[in-house]
């Protein structure tokens, strides 16, 4: 059960989106461990000295105060906790983590927290600030959001005849949510099937057993990593039933 925000309450989050509002406010957009998804405006934020603009940047962890109303949320105060400096100076690193910044939007909903999102959020951004952008790491977090979120693809057994699969190349379908046996690939033409090489599907199993600190050195061929990233972003989609807009900056080079 979400617990009831009194009509001035006070979190910590990581601010994910900033849209401006008129001539000098934001709305911004946070993940919080406790409510989950909080928008508000902050009041002349786009003002030259402003105290909320310079707290309520994008991808800075704050403290913050927030007063409910009839209509949308005001923003009070805001002291900065982390500002992830290494990431929002470096245009590539940006990139990439927008996208990983999004999807985390797309899995949380307002006034319903989710602590362990928020955790692999902050925890993937931390990791990020300290050792870099990694295509590991990317599809690490993608998997897990996924399993955080009850989605957990199938990756033991086919989803058509729930035997386990043999060790072997086959198919995997977002409809369904796993794997499927090569063998009833042509008798399911109403469904994307998508290319599962068997070292694909050993490195899907190991990085759902994996932890961030397993995978900063694990080396596996491109066509592998290429198969595990369309299998995971088409997941998403799936589920979400949205494109997710920042994918297109993922290789994105400065």
């Amino acid at each position: 059960m979400s617990p009831a925000k009194p009509e001035i309450y006070t979190s910590r989050g990581i601010v994910i989106k900033i849209n401006n509002l008129g001539e000098s406010d934001r709305i911004i957009t946070l993940i919080t461990p406790n409510f989950g998804l909080v928008r508000g405006v902050a009041k002349s934020a786009r003002k030259t000295g402003s105290k909320l603009g310079g707290h309520f940047d994008i991808l800075k962890y704050v403290n913050f105060s927030i007063r409910e109303t009839r209509s949308i949320s005001q923003l009070t105060q805001a002291t900065n906790i982390y500002g992830f400096k290494k990431i929002r100076n470096d245009l590539n690193l940006f990139f990439q983590t927008s996208y990983i910044s999004e999807v985390a939007e797309k899995f949380s909903i307002e006034n319903n927290p989710n602590l362990p999102l928020f955790n692999l959020l902050k925890t993937t951004l931390d990791h990020i600030e300290q050792f870099g952008y990694s295509e590991n790491l990317l599809h690490f977090y993608e998997l897990k959001i996924l399993e955080l979120n009850g989605f957990a693809p199938e990756l033991y057994k086919c989803v058509e005849s729930e035997n386990t699969l043999e060790p072997g190349n086959h198919y995997y379908s977002p409809e369904r949510g796993g794997l499927i046996d090569f063998k009833y690939s042509n008798l399911k033409s109403n469904l994307t099937l998508l290319p599962a090489n068997l070292n694909t599907i050993k490195y899907l199993r190991y990085l759902s057993k994996s932890n961030f600190e397993k995978i900063d050195n694990l080396s596996i061929d491109e066509i592998y990593q290429k198969q595990t990233s369309r299998i995971l972003k088409i997941q998403i989609k799936n589920i979400i039933d949205r494109s997710i807009k920042s994918e297109k900056f993922l290789n994105k080079k400065i």
